[in-house]
């Protein structure tokens, strides 16, 4: 589906969680270990290549 997941931490860097994903509950698994991981992590947002943001993944 095209589904990818980008992450921005708390000083405002951006950058990319690697892969693309099938479905939005893959990406969003991948977004909460991503959080998990790394704790200067602010979030995850997971958006379709074509139809734009699906969903933020937080901490909270």
């Amino acid at each position: 589906m095209n589904i990818v997941a980008r992450w921005t931490n708390k000083n405002g860097c951006e950058g990319r969680i690697p892969g693309d994903f099938g479905t939005v509950q893959a990406a969003e698994k991948a977004a909460a270990n991503h959080l998990a991981k790394h704790p200067q992590m602010a979030e995850v947002t997971i958006s379709h290549k074509v139809g734009g943001v699906v969903k933020t993944v937080t901490r909270d």
